[in-house]
């Protein structure tokens, strides 16, 4: 390990970020899934899953888009989310920052 560079957590977690953020590819993602985990806060925020039988990935819907929605999510609903991957640094997971939800099937 001599002349290895050696990261700090926050230091790898701050370069993740940067390269996550900066693809393009991941700046306007539509997940599809289903909902498991959701957490409804006072502020309007969201937090919940997105997970299908392989895999899960968290979520945050600030209130500045859960207010625009024509229906209440619920755990077991199919959805379409669109959003961008992001980091959250106290934890060091990524996530979808989703600005826009629908019912999977709904509309298409």
């Amino acid at each position: 390990m001599t002349g290895d560079k050696v990261w700090t957590v926050f230091d790898l977690t701050r370069y993740i970020t940067g390269v996550l953020e900066a693809d393009r590819a991941l700046r306007h993602i539509v997940l599809q899934g289903e909902i498991s985990n959701l957490r409804r806060y006072a502020s309007g925020h969201f937090y919940f899953d997105v997970k299908d039988s392989q895999a899960v990935i968290r979520c945050v819907m600030w209130r500045s888009s859960t207010q625009w929605l024509q229906w209440q999510p619920a755990n077991g609903d199919a959805v379409l989310a669109h959003g961008r991957v992001s980091v959250y640094p106290p934890q060091g997971v990524y996530q979808l920052v989703v600005d826009k939800l629908s019912q999977a099937g709904v509309g298409d």
